[in-house]
């Protein structure tokens, strides 16, 4: 795959993962807390852990999130090269 199809691909991922309601909000949950663990995130959602398990699994490979493995706890956290950027996103939404 070409450098400019390569980067066309993660535009339409991290557009298709904004577009999801449940993932902005934890997008929006990790702006504001830093670094959250799945399960600290089930229960601000009451979602199932497998649900918010696929959004972060789908987030982390769009690049939008980082993990860290403390024991048996994954913690996640916003990648330092969409932080400001989604910052931004959200600021332009809340203006609205």
């Amino acid at each position: 795959m070409n450098k400019y199809l390569s980067s066309k691909v993660m535009e339409c991922n991290i557009a298709h993962a904004l577009s999801n309601e449940e993932r902005l909000t934890i997008l929006q949950m990790l702006l504001n807390c830093k670094e959250l663990s799945v399960s600290q995130i089930q229960a601000e959602l009451y979602l199932e852990q497998s649900t918010v398990s696929h959004h972060l699994g789908f987030l982390k490979n769009t690049g939008l999130l980082t993990a860290n493995r403390v024991g048996r706890i994954r913690n996640y956290r916003i990648s330092d090269d969409y932080n400001e950027i989604l910052s931004n996103i959200f600021h332009l939404l809340q203006e609205k």
